[in-house]
């Protein structure tokens, strides 16, 4: 499989008595041991453990691409084969021609291997992408977006299936515009949270992915305004101290 090419792991996490397969990479393993202690008994599928899981550390781009690939594609098989029995659950049976649903990362596996052509997700379309894009421009906030993954699973659809996507060239361009749009969204909005010398802010409808674009840095300006104010405080306090 393309997961064990890309040096990752393949676990089984049991939960609740429900059985998750989860990819994860060495790095990923060594993060959650020290990290993570017990995951919520209310978790009950691989991409919402994987959800939970993400935000605990910095991910990287490739484990973020892992994210998306447990969701689901249509695919349309030229093979015949019976039903695949798999932990995240049975998949198929494939018969040629006929479309069957399938996770991510086997789509993106059997593509691979020229067993099937993938069907794009319903919003992965010229005229509705356009739409979204006018509507995140026009939008002060961020607006909903139609996937939850829908930069990472662009990218691993056009890597192995361009060909299979009808107008592939504009969808890339109007998915990157849209990604530039609210990219720059999110870095006004973090400017002005950090210059309005706020304790909390509250931002709806963000991808993971764009949250862990800012992160690093957020992360650092926070600590650094914390490290400023204590070092006023100290200084405040020592003058005040020497004065009476």
């Amino acid at each position: 499989m393309s997961l064990l090419a890309r040096k990752h792991v393949r676990v089984l996490i049991e939960v609740g008595g429900h059985r998750s397969q989860l990819a994860l990479s060495w790095r990923c393993l060594s993060s959650l041991a020290l990290n993570v202690a017990v995951v919520s008994a209310d978790t009950t599928s691989s991409g919402s453990l994987f959800q939970s899981l993400a935000t605990l550390y910095m991910i990287s781009p490739e484990e973020m691409e892992f994210l998306a690939e447990f969701g689901v594609l249509t695919i349309i098989p030229n093979f015949q084969q019976e039903q695949l029995y798999l932990i995240g659950g049975d998949v198929g049976p494939f018969r040629p021609a006929l479309p069957v649903e399938v996770p991510v990362w086997l789509a993106v596996n059997l593509r691979q291997r020229s067993k099937c052509r993938i069907v794009p997700p319903d919003w992965m379309e010229v005229d509705r992408l356009q739409e979204k894009k006018e509507e995140e421009k026009n939008s002060a906030h961020f607006t909903p977006m139609p996937c939850e993954h829908y930069m990472e699973l662009t990218q691993l659809i056009m890597d192995v299936a361009a060909g299979d996507v009808p107008r592939a060239d504009q969808i890339r361009t109007i998915i990157k515009d849209i990604w530039d749009i609210r990219v720059a969204k999110l870095r006004s909005s973090v400017d002005a949270f950090l210059k309005s010398n706020s304790s909390y802010a509250k931002l709806d409808h963000l991808t993971l992915l764009e949250l862990n674009t800012v992160r690093p840095f957020l992360n650092h300006s926070l600590d650094q305004l914390y490290r400023l104010k204590k070092d006023t405080y100290r200084s405040l306090t020592m003058d005040a101290s020497r004065t009476s």
